[in-house]
């Protein structure tokens, strides 16, 4: 049974640590800060609901927040309509308002009841005149003489007239294309003000080197000491005592037992090690990860020897039984006082040695630890974010499907304050702690409706026991660990995010993996540059089967892994299939993709996918600065993923402005034998004070800029996305010219832009061929 089943998650695009542009009711709010006035409640609702309009026709407005709009209209270019219907305001400021929105982009103006006099008037007709994106003015009621409204309303009317030509040559923006809720997938595991651990410091150990030194140790008649690790430059904490194994237990028996696990466990006195105990938690309770990781057990001989994935390399790393103690009790990660089991102690340690001590893995995380432990990928399943969209049902029914298929699910409660640290232990749940979830029930009692349940594999027995535990079961026992039942409504509240494991190595429900690797270079900027489409693209299809689950890794290369500053992410577009032959989209960005995953600061960004029958993606990567990176596709079922190759490119650089257009434009020449039917422009632009500016494109075909009757082949739409990307079907002959210029609709603003142009056909430029 696949391990997913099929609801639609909806898409959403997270990034804490991009820039956060100012929206139009972001930058009102602002404005009055800067003026000391209270927003006013009618506008930011309006605002939020229409951030296009600004309608005043049923509000009384003081002639400072009157003054915060002519502000407002000074930094945006994005509002199309203003209703001033009735406003009593001084006619300085009107004028001032007219002035202001003869730079902008404003098209319809409503003046009703507005006694605006010659001095208005006269202040609209020049508007009318400046403004040729005005289309329609309303002047009913404003008293103004007969030729001055005649003016204006031919004015207007001749800028309609220009306005409806422009249509007949209209290109819009690339949109989205499939509905944003209509795309399924698990991603990365993060956490909040995540630390991870610096380079490994020990390299592996070779399986003939470990043999060699246990047959040292037996023939010197002693126990094991490892001096590449030793106590004082292991934990530095004068408190601290360091006692064997050995010394603790004189009974074989108990020898033998003395690095099992599978018993509560509670985290070190000394450093913060909650993350890693819970990670730890988990992998006591699969017998095949606990196995990998304890690769030789020789305590007779105070030997140990554990396995660690580092970035998919195995490292061997062996230690000694030494332990750290505290007041007569161990200190590092232990199963009691009163146990006999030192596994925590001794995974700790052989952890530890891996970075170079106690202290440089206090604060790992939870998904890296896990992913250390057992080589495995982790990702999350957030359910406060599932419960907006989905039914307690739907969710349950996927909950099921993932433990009937036995996939490892760890759930972890991290309490924001203290009131939520008391409430989970008034309900008995350990904090921090890992809860393994084992399955999952719909129980009927005499109910209409099912009960939905969870059973929780709980990593030490519950101080306290009421009815959010369910015990219409008896209470069951597995790995010495107690499992209980707890009610689906209570374990999304409480457990509002849950880490999935997949693909740990040697998983015995996963051996027969298809892997496919791939290494690119990530160079052509992040999903705001006019060079995105320049990154590397791969071609993923579904090789037949009804539904493929495939799971899509991008790692950082060992040389870029220090610089935590940079970050990289993987997106997901439909492809273009023209029936025999699938070519490389280059109209790629944002606005258009399937889905693209949370920018992550780590070594490694993945995500899970389901393809429907022979269905077809294009996977982007990118980075926030160059980067050497691996791209692993990983699943059960047969795939293909192929890398796409290059079109021809060219980019410009510059800074925009609406007086001197032709200085920032782009003329390329066909200079080939063959006909260029589709070009693809991308226009990304600096974001200047937090916020973007509204432009747009003219692109002419063999351009007569001197003829008063010649007319651009395109005039697009005008859009504030930081990367706005334009398809262009058009007919382009051998040595036939193209003029592409950006433009910009305030007068006023400087705009730093770039412009990439991406073709099939090679076109010349200035003598550089793109």
């Amino acid at each position: 049974m696949a391990f997913f089943f099929c609801f639609l998650l909806a898409f959403f695009y997270r990034s804490s640590k991009c820039m956060c542009l100012l929206s139009v009711l972001g930058e009102y709010r602002q404005i009055c800060e800067e003026l000391g006035l209270q927003p006013l409640l009618a506008l930011e609702k309006a605002f939020a609901a229409s951030p296009e309009k600004i309608d005043l026709s049923l509000l009384i407005v003081s002639s400072k927040h009157f003054e915060s709009l002519i502000k407002l209209l000074e930094r945006r270019d994005d509002i199309e309509r203003v209703d001033l219907s009735g406003i009593k305001i001084t006619m300085t400021q009107l004028v001032r308002l007219f002035s202001v929105l003869s730079d902008g982009c404003v098209k319809e103006l409503i003046l009703r009841n507005v006694h605006l006099g010659i001095q208005g008037g006269e202040a609209v007709r020049k508007l009318s005149i400046a403004c040729d994106d005005l289309i329609y003015v309303d002047l009913m009621g404003t008293l103004l003489p007969e030729y001055l409204e005649a003016s204006i309303k031919t004015q207007v009317e001749m800028n309609n007239i220009c306005f409806q030509k422009k249509m007949q040559y209209w290109q819009k923006a690339v949109e989205p294309e499939a509905p944003r809720s209509w795309r399924w997938r698990v991603e990365s595991w993060t956490e909040e003000n995540e630390t991870e651990p610096k380079k490994p410091v020990v390299k592996s150990m070779q399986n003939d080197s470990l043999w060699g030194i246990a047959r040292s140790v037996m023939e010197g008649g002693v126990l094991f000491t490892d001096k590449e690790f030793p106590p004082e430059e292991a934990l530095k904490n004068p408190n601290v005592t360091w006692i064997r194994v050995s010394s603790l237990l004189t009974e074989a028996k108990k020898r033998e037992c003395c690095c099992v696990g599978e018993k509560p466990l509670y985290h070190s006195r000394y450093n913060d090690t909650k993350n890693f105990c819970a990670a730890l938690n988990v992998v006591q309770q699969f017998h095949h990860l606990s196995k990998q990781l304890c690769v030789r057990r020789l305590p007779n001989l105070g030997l140990f020897a554990f396995c660690f994935c580092i970035r998919s390399s195995l490292v061997t790393v062996i230690v000694d039984d030494q332990i750290p103690f505290l007041n007569g009790e161990p200190a590092g990660i232990h199963h009691g006082r009163d146990s006999d089991d030192y596994w925590g102690c001794l995974v700790e340690k052989a952890f530890a040695k891996l970075y170079g001590g106690y202290d440089n893995i206090s604060g790992v995380t939870f998904g890296s630890a896990l992913s250390q432990l057992t080589g495995g990928i982790t990702f999350a399943i957030d359910w406060k974010f599932l419960r907006q969209k989905f039914t307690e049902t739907e969710l349950f029914r996927f909950l099921r499907d993932l433990t009937n298929s036995k996939k490892i699910l760890s759930a972890r409660l991290i309490p924001r304050n203290s009131m939520a640290m008391l409430s989970a232990k008034e309900k008995g749940i350990e904090p921090y702690m890992s809860y393994v979830v084992a399955a999952t029930e719909a129980h009927r009692d005499e109910k209409p409706h099912p009960s939905y349940m969870v059973q929780l594999s709980c990593p030490n027995k519950l101080e306290c026991e009421d009815t959010f535990f369910i015990s219409y079961s008896k209470m069951e026992s597995v790995s010495g660990l107690p499992r209980y039942w707890i009610g689906f409504e209570d374990f999304l509240t409480y457990f509002d995010k849950i880490c999935l494991l997949l693909w740990p190595r040697n998983d015995p429900l996963t051996n027969h993996k298809n892997v496919v690797e791939h290494i690119c270079e990530c160079s052509g900027g992040t999903d705001s540059s006019s060079k995105f489409a320049t990154n590397p693209s791969f071609l993923l299809t579904n090789m037949g089967k009804p539904q493929s689950e495939i799971m899509i890794v991008l790692r950082k290369s060992d040389d870029y892994t220090a610089n935590r500053s940079d970050w990289i992410q993987l997106h997901v577009h439909k492809v273009n299939d023209n029936g025999n032959e699938i070519e490389r989209r280059y109209d790629i960005c944002s606005r258009n993709a399937l889905l693209c995953t949370e920018k992550l600061y780590d070594e490694e960004v993945a995500f899970v996918i389901r393809l429907r029958e022979n269905e077809r993606l294009q996977i982007t990567a990118s980075a926030s600065s160059r980067c050497i990176c691996t791209l692993t596709a990983t699943s059960t079922d047969r795939f293909q993923i192929n890398p796409f190759p290059s079109f021809y490119e060219c980019t410009i650089e510059g800074v925009l402005t609406k007086r001197d257009v032709l200085n920032s434009s782009l003329v390329l020449t066909n200079t080939s034998q063959e006909k260029v039917e589709k070009i693809v422009v991308a226009l990304s632009q600096e974001p200047v004070r937090k916020r973007t500016h509204s432009v747009g494109l003219e692109l002419w075909v063999n351009p007569d800029f001197c003829c008063e009757d010649g007319r651009p082949h395109f005039v697009t739409e005008f859009r504030r996305d930081v990367l706005v990307v334009f398809c262009f079907d058009l007919c382009v002959k051998p040595n036939d010219k193209i003029n592409i210029i950006p433009l910009t609709k305030k007068h006023s603003e400087n705009v730093p832009f770039a412009m990439s142009v991406y073709s099939s056909v090679p076109l010349e430029r200035e003598n550089k061929m793109i």
